[in-house]
């Protein structure tokens, strides 16, 4: 059969035609990608830069003022603690005769102490009127008995004890050893500071040991409640050989070493009548403390300016609110783009097959025809070289979702500030936005592995061009 030469013409014209209106929509489709992804950049851009990086750097830089604020208060503190001990040890040094006194005073009373506790315990237990209160004045470790029996009464006079024992230890420590160690430190030379630290540690480690050993002795006494309530002078020799001759046999463990120990003193105390300016290098180290604490508490407030006004604008406040919808708006801006760019590379391969049908023999022309003439963004023509640009254009929307989902992230389990609507945000709209942001990078995944599939799809000019 002989094809009409008419028919042949017509054909070509069809297909002249087709070709035209497919390379028509072909450009459309590229000029459409490079709005949207134009906007979707342009936009990215803009809410990352304009408004979300500067709105949560202003609250990580008051967040980090803050912690070098609570530093500084924390330093001060410690210096005013310090301060305190020095002149207490001061105070103890003056009275360098005795420095043990108040924790022997203590001690002596300890028997005493104790039965006025087991009195108004018994009392306050016996009135109906006060029924309710009665575990409220024991101690919270008893409460496993029945509050107001007897047993309830011994387990509190026994713990009153226990706790009187571990008191003198703490005294010992807090308001002894350690302000005459830190008084020795200012006026002692390092070798007097050694010996002076040797003789406080034996001393104090001298009362640990007999104090654990009165604990081991009260706990012989199995109705120590009654013991301390009878008054009877049984009662009061037990008492006084728990207490009393404790302490005497205390003294005189630590007598050589007390002696010891006064020498030391005397020495502080000499060096201390010579030099009146001890307190003031603690004191310029506060005042320097304080300034800076002053200027942190100016820059926190001038930080709360700043971040009051935009609170107070309604367009300001809406653009803060959108700030954890940003990168779901990024993913869906990118899908859209994409599913764009896949209409592109499927449109590119119907070009190439209707120009191969028009013009069979012009490889060189396809190539010029579609390559050069509207090229795409990502062309699997062109060498992979030439693409890395344009590749990491593509990817930007991406870095930008990766970026904000991270400091949101970091706003949301670090930051606490009554001024920042992000940190503030319900556990479970945290939730219901993690759960958006999980479902975004899924749209993120998903436009890549079209991008990818496209962008592998061999095309017949890559299998001419093998042949």
């Amino acid at each position: 059969m002989i094809r009409n030469k008419n028919d042949e013409n017509d054909f070509f014209k069809l297909l002249q035609e087709q070709l035209r209106m497919l390379r028509h929509l072909y450009k459309t489709k590229i000029r459409q990608f490079k709005v949207v992804f134009s906007l979707l950049i342009v936009f990215s851009s803009f809410f990352f830069f304009i408004i979300l990086l500067p709105y949560i750097s202003v609250h990580m830089e008051k967040e980090r003022i803050s912690e070098q604020q609570s530093e500084t208060l924390s330093k001060i503190n410690q210096l005013n603690n310090e301060i305190d001990q020095v002149n207490s040890g001061i105070s103890l040094v003056r009275q360098s005769n005795d420095i043990f006194k108040v924790l022997h005073n203590q001690i002596v009373h300890g028997p005493e102490d104790l039965r006025v506790f087991a009195v108004n315990l018994w009392v306050s237990n016996s009135s109906q009127a006060v029924q309710q209160d009665t575990m409220h004045r024991g101690f919270q470790s008893c409460n496993t008995v029945g509050a107001g029996t007897y047993e309830w009464l011994d387990c509190n006079v026994r713990t009153k004890a226990l706790t009187q024992l571990d008191g003198y230890k703490h005294l010992m420590y807090q308001n002894i050893t350690l302000p005459v160690l830190m008084v020795g430190k200012e006026l002692l030379q390092d070798r007097e500071r050694i010996a002076l630290k040797e003789e406080l540690d034996y001393i104090q480690q001298s009362l640990i040991e007999k104090l654990e050993n009165q604990k081991r002795e009260i706990k012989k006494y199995p109705q120590l409640f009654t013991l301390t309530m009878s008054g009877n002078t049984e009662v009061n020799v037990i008492l006084n050989q728990t207490f009393l001759e404790s302490w005497n046999e205390y003294e005189q463990i630590i007598e050589p070493h007390n002696n010891r120990l006064k020498d030391l003193l005397s020495q502080i105390q000499s060096n201390l009548d010579k030099k009146k300016d001890i307190m003031s290098g603690l004191q310029s180290e506060k005042n320097r403390l304080q300034e800076i604490e002053n200027e942190l508490v100016n820059q926190m407030r001038q930080i709360n300016i700043r971040l009051t006004p935009p609170l107070s604008s309604p367009i300001s406040f809406f653009l803060i609110e959108m700030i954890p919808l940003y990168p779901m708006s990024v993913a869906l801006g990118f899908l859209v783009s994409i599913s764009i760019l896949r209409d592109i590379y499927q449109l590119r391969r119907a070009l190439y097959q209707l120009y191969k049908k028009r013009h069979p023999d012009s490889d060189v022309l396809a190539k010029e025809y579609i390559v050069i003439s509207v090229p795409l963004s990502i062309d699997p023509l062109i060498p992979i070289q030439n693409q890395l640009a344009h590749f990491f254009i593509l990817i930007i929307p991406f870095l930008f979702f990766s970026i904000t989902v991270i400091m949101l992230l970091y706003i949301w389990l670090f930051i606490y500030d009554p001024l920042n609507a992000l940190s503030y945000m319900t556990y479970f709209n945290r939730i219901i936005y993690g759960i958006l942001y999980l479902l975004s990078i899924a749209l993120f995944s998903y436009s890549f592995v079209i991008i990818m599939k496209e962008y592998n799809l061999k095309s017949p000019f890559k299998f001419k061009g093998k042949q």
